[in-house]
């Protein structure tokens, strides 16, 4: 009998069937020692998995990454906030990258807005600890967020949960990012109080640009932000003519993500 199949499917009750008829199958493995648990959470089957968490099956964080990892690149809104009601939410890979660093390698801003709400709800506390945690390679959730170019990873990150964003990290952004991240970023006094145009100066300087042209990149840049003012004033004064059963919000992202 294929067990994974039977998981596939979601034949929730064969399930329960087969485990009737041969108990010991409650406690099978696969060949890399992934349990019947792994299984349910990776093909997102809700039923089956709350059973087997009320049949006390354990996860062997041993053979693969956290749970809760798993569940934030495979589960559905619904699976993701059970396993985060009965598994630790701080915990890390073998990497040490947390659920924070995952969601924005995978760019997911709805799982990393129900992961920090149940470390709020969970522990009473502020996610700061969470959100501004380092994994072994020193990569913050911001790091990884803003070389992966997530943009709304970002924005909840830093305009909701107030992480920290290093002077080194935006310098490197002038250069390697793409321009919605860096449009993003422009806003913001980073790393101890250094404001962009300084880090622009300093950039500059290390690529070897003629001092007297510092200036011409900086204006340059300030035209390109008014541009992309006025463009977006604009599409937020025609759009909801042009389309007036989009609600108004909807709008709005459609707006920020395109610019």
């Amino acid at each position: 009998m294929d067990i994974v199949h039977l998981i596939e499917t979601g034949d929730l009750d064969e399930i329960k069937a087969m485990v009737l008829r041969y108990p010991d199958r409650i406690r099978w493995k696969d060949h890399s020692t992934r349990n019947m648990l792994w299984w349910a959470v990776r093909c997102n089957k809700y039923d089956i998995t709350k059973w087997l968490i009320d049949q006390k099956i354990a996860y062997d964080v041993s053979t693969s990454s956290p749970i809760v990892h798993l569940a934030v690149e495979h589960a559905t809104d619904d699976l993701l906030n059970l396993i985060l009601s009965v598994f630790d939410v701080e915990s890390r890979d073998l990497d040490g990258n947390t659920v924070v660093h995952q969601c924005a390698r995978l760019g997911k801003s709805r799982a990393l807005l129900s992961c920090l709400s149940e470390v709020e709800k969970r522990f009473g506390r502020k996610c700061s600890s969470i959100v501004n945690a380092a994994n072994k390679r020193r990569e913050t959730a911001v790091d990884i967020a803003a070389f992966n170019c997530r943009p709304d990873i970002l924005k909840i990150l830093i305009g909701q949960f107030d992480a920290h964003v290093s002077r080194g990290l935006c310098t490197k952004l002038l250069t390697t990012a793409d321009s919605r991240t860096i449009r993003y970023l422009v806003g913001f006094s980073l790393g101890g109080g250094y404001p962009l145009a300084m880090l622009v100066t300093s950039e500059l300087s290390r690529l070897g640009t003629p001092f007297e042209q510092h200036e011409r990149v900086r204006q340059a840049i300030r035209e390109g932000i008014r541009m992309q003012d006025r463009l977006r004033q604009m599409l937020l004064d025609d759009l909801p003519a042009v389309f007036p059963n989009i609600p108004n919000p909807i709008i709005c992202q459609i707006i920020a993500f395109v610019l």
